[in-house]
């Protein structure tokens, strides 16, 4: 009897170690994968370390910014003017909201001379300082360093996350606009402004694309104060690769051929339209119930035939079968001065992969293209140039739309470094100069590599600290993150 229980013994732990074998057999590769996901993340901030520091060495090193002078012919022999100095001198100063005068940036110049390089012999005179600032040269290195700087900082932080019927379709979505900007009334023959309330002799418009996947400026370019700011834009997006990407923009854009034009290349658009618009529709939903008397009205006549509160969804009549324009027309209780109660968008997204809903929180998107202008003309001085030369006024705006780019890269860089904290662009881009300094500075000297990811580890953490959303849980609920953008809150 001992026996037989021994064996039966034996036969179920044999049994059982069978099993745990097999077992481990089957979930060998989830558990090699889940540990290579842990080895991954502990490597992560080690890698976006090395990779901020990599890359501001490869920009702004000695080196690399001698090269760039030398093949653009910018010292024709040896100066005082140090290229490493003087280049990311110009952009600090444009990112320091305290400097606006180019005397402020010249004798920071100077100071920085004297105290960090310990060179007080190559301090330099005010005239000499403006003729480098005010050279053609100069602004073409200043767009060759924008130019990389937009090739090889890139860092994708946020994602369309709440629909996904957008999620088979687009990849990314662009915010396009432009502002204007006044000059000195001395530049009013080589940029001659509209007048406009202020009465403003010289205007220049400076055109953005921003990228909400990347949340940077991913194109931009200047045009004359005089010329509409739509014009030539299919070229200009063309620049930004417009497949699988829906394009935000405002009234300025809304001709139906840019829209048509875009679809044509594989992208997508959604323009709010001016109060005058009044196509002819077809396949009209209201309330998202069909509605076909509408069929061939005038939407001014579908909207006055229709309750207020409603909402219209309709495609607009070209005379052809297949329509890909598309109105979208809601009810707005609050508009503006000399506004209608409604209001009308015009789009080339499908009903099947947004509803009127999804499309009002999309649009509302939009507004992020306003906070770069806003953050460009507070922070990087693009609003304060007063220059009365033409080519220094271009150079200093060239440094003005870099200096944002970096600061707000950084803000980009922190925030998928930093788990567990939301961080604000706009305090990044008030307390990015000495950030910015620093890095510029280790750069410049050849920090060894260690030493360049404990620098940047630092200022990470420094930012974690000052540059914090007060109340990020409040703008979950009413920021643009509740309109399909999500950003981790924790990991």
């Amino acid at each position: 009897m001992k026996k037989k229980k021994k064996k039966n013994r034996e036969k179920i732990h044999s049994k059982k170690k069978q099993k745990r074998e097999e077992n481990q057999r089957k979930t060998a590769p989830a558990r090699k994968a889940r540990r290579r996901a842990l080895l991954e993340k502990k490597r992560e901030p080690e890698r976006l370390l090395a990779f901020l520091s990599e890359r501001i060495k490869e920009l702004f090193s000695a080196e690399s910014l001698r090269e760039k002078a030398e093949k653009r012919n910018w010292s024709k022999r040896t100066r005082k003017i140090k290229p490493e100095s003087f280049f990311t001198n110009i952009i600090l100063g444009v990112s320091d909201k305290g400097k606006t005068q180019i005397d402020e940036i010249i004798r920071d110049y100077n100071q920085k001379i004297m105290h960090q390089e310990k060179d007080i012999e190559n301090t330099v005179t005010r005239q000499s300082f403006q003729n480098k600032l005010a050279a053609t040269t100069t602004g073409d290195i200043l767009k060759d360093l924008r130019l990389d700087a937009m090739k090889i900082l890139r860092c994708s932080v946020e994602k369309l996350i709440k629909s996904s019927g957008l999620k088979k379709i687009i990849d990314d979505v662009v915010c396009a606009d432009g502002t204007y900007i006044t000059l000195s009334d001395d530049l009013e023959d080589e940029f001659p402004g509209t007048g406009g309330e202020k009465g403003a002799k010289s205007q220049i418009c400076i055109r953005s694309a921003i990228s909400l996947e990347e949340d940077n400026i991913v194109h931009f370019d200047i045009k004359s104060g005089t010329e509409h700011e739509s014009k030539g834009m299919i070229g200009y997006l063309e620049e930004v690769e417009i497949r699988r990407k829906l394009f935000l923009m405002d009234r300025a854009y809304d001709s139906r051929e840019l829209a048509l034009d875009i679809r044509k290349l594989g992208g997508y658009s959604l323009t709010r339209l001016r109060c005058n618009s009044n196509p002819t529709l077809k396949n009209v939903l209201v309330d998202g119930k069909r509605a076909p008397k509408f069929d061939g009205w005038r939407m001014n006549e579908v909207l006055e035939s229709i309750h207020k509160g409603a909402s219209l969804d309709a495609y607009i009549d070209d005379g052809s079968e297949d329509s890909i324009l598309r109105i979208v027309v809601v009810w707005n209780p609050n508009p503006k001065k000399d506004e209608s109660n409604w209001n009308r968008m015009q789009t080339t997204l499908p009903r099947e992969s947004a509803g009127v809903k999804e499309l009002i929180n999309l649009y509302r998107l939009r507004w992020q293209i306003e906070i770069v202008f806003k953050e460009m003309k507070s922070y990087s001085n693009l609003g304060k140039i007063k220059s009365k030369k033409k080519q220094t006024t271009l150079n200093l705006i060239y440094a003005c739309i870099l200096s944002f780019f970096l600061k707000r890269f950084l803000a980009v860089l922190s925030q998928v470094f930093i788990k567990g904290t939301v961080i604000s662009s706009q305090k990044v881009a008030s307390c990015g100069e000495p950030m910015l300094s620093i890095l510029f500075i280790s750069a410049r000297d050849g920090c060894a590599d260690e030493i360049a990811k404990a620098i940047v580890n630092v200022i990470f953490k420094f930012l974690a600290k000052v540059a914090k959303r007060s109340n990020p849980h409040r703008d979950l609920a009413t920021g643009k993150y509740s309109c399909g953008i999500e950003i981790p809150l924790s990991g």
